[in-house]
């Protein structure tokens, strides 16, 4: 939902086009459900479509919880939160690795900026 209709294909990530980018088996597998169930996933992305209004956003916690509750990790890197920049007469690097995004024990990654 969009509360302002400030809304930019250039900064907003669309799950849509997420899924329709990754295999199907590797949706059934991370989300836990059978292939039949992803039967009806776009193919491509979707922007603004019809939809029932959604219900109280506690309802929802609650269930992604599940019988074990509320992880004790948090998975999301907040944009805000200040990722290691390494600058030199080039450009710079923000840096997003386990130091910064604590449960990214696998997982990297860099923005590089050149300076012209």
């Amino acid at each position: 939902m969009f509360d302002d209709g400030n809304f930019s294909e250039f900064d907003t990530m669309l799950l849509t086009d997420l899924t329709a980018h990754i295999r199907c088996e590797v949706l059934s597998k991370n989300f836990g459900v059978s292939r039949k169930a992803l039967d009806g996933l776009p193919e491509k992305e979707r922007f603004i479509f019809q939809s029932e209004t959604p219900g109280a956003l506690l309802k929802d916690q609650q269930a992604a919880a599940g019988r074990l509750g509320v992880s004790p990790r948090d998975f999301v890197f907040r944009a805000n939160q200040p990722a290691v920049v390494k600058c030199t007469k080039s450009g710079h690097a923000r840096i997003v690795d386990a130091s910064a995004f604590k449960v990214a024990t696998t997982v990297a990654a860099a923005l590089v900026t050149g300076r012209a």
